[in-house]
């Protein structure tokens, strides 16, 4: 039988199914009483709790905010697995659909892949693979993905689709997605990769 030691005190943890405490990124198991402990009003009055989640990822593991001087700001929730990115449509549209105007970003444009990691954690990679007429950037990086490649992206990177550009923001802490969305809106707007127009 595997022995768990609470990461704060130390002591054998006698549960089966243990609390768990995100600490720098990174789930660790943790006692009944330093649980009790870090969760009492007291210390979230101060400001001392770390942020908690218990084994379960979060239902929704990220989100793509449009933030675009052309088109409206939308935020858009992201599920595991594979998830199909491109223009709204009213038929074969895609996954995951942003209503924009922007003729460059195709019906089905790029995939993200939301997978979960060995350590637990999800990733997130982006692919083009030649679905897009006009391409997808990564980080404003003037060339554009290969059919071939695929890309980790992180929280707070940039995709270019078309020529409407999205940021991805990670759910590492179960926070609100209206303020992920009011911490990118009062952002400024990255760059845009100018699309050789025929």
């Amino acid at each position: 039988m595997l022995q768990l030691n609470c990461f704060n005190c130390g002591n054998i943890i006698e549960d089966a199914k243990p609390q768990i405490v995100l600490k720098n990124g990174q789930r660790k198991p943790v006692c009944k009483v330093c649980y009790t402990a870090m969760t009492s009003k007291n210390q979230a009055d101060e400001g001392k709790t770390e942020y908690l989640r218990n084994k379960q990822q979060p239902e929704i593991p990220g989100w793509l905010i449009v933030h675009d001087e052309n088109t409206k700001s939308q935020i858009l929730d992201l599920k595991a697995g594979e998830n199909v990115i491109g223009r709204l449509a009213k038929t074969n549209g895609p996954d995951v659909g942003i209503d924009t105007t922007d003729m460059y970003m195709s019906r089905h444009h790029c995939i993200i892949s939301v997978i979960e990691g060995r350590d637990g954690a999800y990733q997130f990679l982006l692919s083009d693979k030649k679905m897009s007429i006009n391409g997808t950037f990564h980080n404003i990086n003037h060339r554009r993905l290969t059919e071939e490649d695929i890309v980790y992206i992180h929280d707070g990177d940039v995709v270019q689709l078309g020529e409407t550009k999205v940021i991805l923001k990670i759910n590492k802490d179960i926070i609100h997605k209206e303020q992920v969305h009011q911490e990118v809106s009062d952002s400024p707007y990255a760059p845009t990769v100018m699309i050789r127009r025929n």
